[in-house]
């Protein structure tokens, strides 16, 4: 067999393969879906957090997988002059992408009624997260938009407190609800966050202050972390003037075999 065609075959072989590899990226089920957040020691909720990951095992640019126009992702970074950022640039191959968006259900009326930040404790440091960003006027796509009245969540349950998540369990209220179609759809109504904060060496928080915080009946853009890490569920905390928290999906910092089991 000449050279030439030797070359020829392992060229359309890598290409083959890089193909089999970006192929294989997608949304996991098992860390696909809902949780509503409780007042802690009460069964009252407060709000919702949607989530989905995104697994991109090729080290494809994720970027591209979804048809949203130019411009849509946007990064976010802390708040100028505290002198960090969350990542280096916009993570465009990252492993993991773990997509939220925030509904502000609101039943609780006796306090602050709008949402204004999600804080992520992780197990790990901050290092494990590669980038922070969000996702220009666009929820996720439930076959219809994510957020209005009517379709708070991504996933089957209705938008009632009947489904509260017990924070620590390591389940969420709703797994299992991938995103339909390429997995996002444009609203106008979506609150866009302000920055992603790095508090201390473990936490991460997307905060919805400095223009106008989730209004009772709003809700969130998407807004994302990009990792290396795998995903568990781990109990994080929204707030308007209480804490409230739920069990959602964060990067793992420790070899795992949840890698080997995720559902896609």
């Amino acid at each position: 067999m000449s050279a030439t065609r030797l070359l020829s075959m392992g060229l359309a072989m890598a290409l083959l393969s890089g193909m089999g590899q970006h192929a294989s990226a997608g949304f996991l089920s098992n860390y696909s879906g809902n949780s509503q957040f409780q007042f802690d020691g009460a069964a009252t909720s407060d709000g919702i957090v949607n989530f989905a990951v995104y697994h991109n095992p090729g080290g494809g640019d994720w970027t591209d997988d979804f048809g949203l126009p130019a411009g849509t992702i946007q990064q976010l970074f802390e708040p100028s002059g505290s002198g960090q950022s969350v990542g280096n640039g916009l993570d465009t191959t990252a492993e993991y992408v773990y997509f939220y968006q925030i509904v502000n259900t609101d039943p609780n009326t006796s306090d602050e009624s709008e949402l204004k930040s999600l804080e992520l404790f992780l197990p790990g440091t901050t290092s494990m997260i590669t980038s922070a960003g969000y996702l220009d006027d666009y929820v996720f796509d439930d076959g219809g938009p994510t957020g209005p009245t009517g379709n708070a969540r991504l996933g089957t349950f209705t938008d009632t407190t009947a489904a509260d998540d017990v924070p620590g369990d390591a389940t969420p209220s709703e797994s299992g609800a991938v995103p339909s179609g390429s997995g996002f759809v444009a609203h106008g109504s979506a609150v866009e966050p302000d920055n992603a904060d790095e508090i201390g060496s473990s936490t991460i928080e997307f905060n919805f202050t400095a223009q106008v915080p989730i209004p009772p009946g709003g809700f969130s853009s998407v807004f994302f972390l990009t990792s290396f890490g795998a995903p568990i569920y781990h109990p994080e905390l929204l707030e308007d003037g209480d804490n409230t928290h739920a069990d959602i999906p964060i990067p793992n910092p420790e070899p795992s075999s949840v890698a080997m089991t995720l559902g896609v």
